[in-house]
């Protein structure tokens, strides 16, 4: 008995649709084995964040470096809001 095997199809992480142009990744999502990927549309959506995107990238660079001057004005890096829960 022979098995037929086929290629299995990347499929978007995001939008769920098969990706049949260029295709970023792989992300690890941490719930399955297999790495998932993004579509080219879904990569350059401006409000989708992939860690990978030059965009993304640039911002989390920003954002590393206003914690520092933060930390630097004497501001605490636990900071907490009025219920009690830390502020990020």
């Amino acid at each position: 008995m022979t098995r037929k095997t086929r290629k299995l199809e990347k499929i978007c992480c995001v939008c769920g649709f098969p990706i049949t142009g260029p295709v970023h990744g792989p992300y690890d999502s941490g719930r399955r084995r297999n790495p998932d990927y993004a579509c080219d549309r879904c990569w350059n959506m401006p409000f989708l964040w992939f860690s990978d995107r030059p965009d993304c990238i640039e911002f989390a660079r920003k954002i590393q470096e206003s914690r520092r001057s933060e930390r630097s004005w004497g501001l605490s890096p636990d900071m907490r809001d009025a219920s009690g829960r830390p502020i990020p």
